[in-house]
């Protein structure tokens, strides 16, 4: 049975199948309180992995806070929700609270306190409602797939606003973590940094690799590539690969 494996002190993280790879399901503790951070990708996930997990540490979250809602984060949420009734559900979503009103979803604020010490930041740039969390007892920030470096395996790489994302970078430059944790193996630092230092080169990395698929894309373009060779060679190179609509948003970033 899949088991929560202890990352740091009060942060847990459970690896669910996805496709080839995992998506990760966080718990993040207190002495009185848990928070459930991310669901899975189905029904079975959290019936299956999530819920005996949990009941293997003899824990029931107080609050439910979803990343994101792309459905590999979010396709348990019901069967969580069915579990654990009396936990708050918490997102940035106002658009997928409104569309699911069997579940009372609660939106959050900008910087609101989860819990104390547990803080949840708006860090859009993969979409526009991505959540990460800051435990400030740690300076631990879980990035759920707020940053991206190339991106996960056929996924490629996942940002949908490069402007916003740049800015969110910045942000959580800003923030002085000493440790990071996403939610997969990105390429090529893979999910986890421990210290200050590695915490700062990951989100370097996380710029850089957005620069040189922009290079790779406009320098192409200069040469007279169409878009569709563009992509068959960039695919080529052993990365996480693109798509078309990767290629139209980095051709129109040379500003």
């Amino acid at each position: 049975m899949a088991s929560f494996e202890k990352l740091l002190d009060g942060i847990y993280r459970l690896k669910v199948p996805f496709e080839s790879l995992y998506t990760s399901v966080f718990l993040i503790e207190t002495k009185e309180e848990a928070i459930l951070f991310d669901f899975a990708t189905t029904v079975f996930d959290a019936e299956n992995i999530i819920i005996p997990a949990l009941r293997e540490l003899g824990k029931s979250p107080n609050f439910l806070v979803a990343s994101h809602t792309h459905g590999d984060h979010i396709g348990g949420l019901e069967r969580l929700h069915k579990e654990f009734p009396k936990a708050s559900v918490l997102m940035y979503d106002e658009a997928y609270a409104k569309e699911h009103k069997e579940i009372e979803i609660l939106t959050l604020q900008n910087g609101q306190y989860i819990i104390p010490g547990i803080k949840a930041i708006n860090i859009p740039g993969h979409s526009n409602s991505c959540c990460v969390l800051l435990d400030e007892r740690t300076n631990t920030i879980l990035t759920g797939d707020a940053v991206q470096l190339f991106g996960i395996d056929r996924f490629g790489l996942g940002i949908s606003d490069i402007n916003k994302y740049i800015s969110s970078i910045d942000i959580l430059r800003k923030l002085g973590a000493e440790n990071l944790v996403a939610s997969h193996e990105f390429a090529p630092l893979g999910a986890l940094s421990y210290g200050k230092k590695a915490t700062e080169d990951y989100l370097d990395c996380a710029l850089d690799c957005l620069k040189k698929a922009q290079v790779f894309v406009l320098d192409r373009i200069k040469k007279g590539y169409n878009k569709e060779e563009i992509l068959r060679e960039y695919n080529n190179q052993g990365l996480p690969t693109i798509s078309l609509r990767h290629i139209n948003m980095l051709s129109l970033s040379e500003n």
